[in-house]
């Protein structure tokens, strides 16, 4: 995409290697917000928004509370977790909640997770195919225990039950992009969300997993081109 767009690709607060106050709201509407603020110091109104998995609910809310005029703003999401969990699902932010206060949950999870063989489990799990870089750089995000912090008091703080309502204002701005392979998020969870939001364009990629994008990154992007059209041509103009 860097070719033809300026691509701002920021750590979500408390992710990566971001750092900041040990009480920043990791919530749905928390991180939408520092998205905003973020944008509003960079002084940038984005033209098309891409998000994945937790990524695209972000900007999805994002999408709905921070932008006036947002019936022009494009948004693509790739195996996005749009909607709330069911069964078991159900019992992970309660879990959640009480695992990220408890400050050594984080390392131990990061020096067990960051064992090879354990890693190459997680990562199977996702239904994607990562190469030996990748993994390497997975191993990095994972031993790392404030990531891990992170990621951890965001999943006790994801609710997405207040988001499911207005998911139809998204209309035809939505682009739901699913991997056939997907073991974490099936494709079946776009094409539910396909068919609430009227107006919504839905594509599968057969043999793709979670992580379609570092797969495959030259199909996700010719499903990204054929289902925004001309719409890409404006944006790049």
């Amino acid at each position: 995409m860097a070719a033809g767009f300026e691509v701002l690709a920021p750590d979500l607060p408390g992710h990566g290697h971001t750092r900041g106050p040990a009480n920043v709201d990791l919530s749905l509407p928390g991180m939408a917000g520092a998205i905003a603020q973020w944008l509003q110091v960079l002084g940038v109104r984005p033209q098309l928004l891409v998000g994945h998995s937790a990524g695209a609910a972000i900007a999805a809310r994002w999408w709905l509370d921070h932008v006036p005029d947002a019936g022009t703003l494009p948004l693509v999401a790739l195996n996005a977790a749009l909607r709330p969990l069911g069964g078991i699902g159900r019992m992970f932010s309660p879990v959640a909640r009480l695992l990220a206060f408890n400050p050594l949950v984080p390392a131990v999870f990061s020096w067990h997770a960051a064992q090879p063989m354990v890693l190459r489990r997680l990562l199977a799990g996702t239904g994607s195919v990562i190469d030996a870089e990748g993994e390497r750089l997975y191993a990095a995000l994972v031993a790392d225990s404030r990531h891990t912090a992170g990621a951890l008091r965001m999943m006790a703080s994801w609710e997405l039950e207040p988001l499911q309502p207005l998911l139809p204002r998204l209309g035809a701005q939505l682009h739901l992009i699913a991997g056939g392979a997907d073991r974490t998020l099936p494709a079946s969870e776009s094409e539910s969300v396909h068919r609430q939001v009227r107006g919504s364009s839905l594509t599968v990629l057969p043999g793709l997993g979670h992580l379609a994008h570092e797969e495959d990154a030259a199909a996700v992007w010719a499903a990204m081109r054929a289902a925004l059209g001309a719409d890409l041509g404006a944006v790049q103009g």
